[in-house]
């Protein structure tokens, strides 16, 4: 189970994520989409433990 409550993340003043909470229960599936600079391959790297 993937489990995140109240994540921010931010490079200098820019905010990428704000306040980002979910879960994701074993064999469900999930699409993360969005326009390029949402932080869609941070939120990744944060859940893969390779950027805090």
């Amino acid at each position: 189970m993937i489990y995140l409550q109240s994540l921010n993340k931010q490079f200098g003043p820019k905010i990428i994520l704000k306040d980002v909470n979910f879960h994701i229960r074993p064999g469900e599936r999930v699409g993360l989409v969005g326009e390029n600079g949402t932080g869609k391959t941070t939120l990744f790297r944060i859940i893969m433990k390779t950027e805090s």
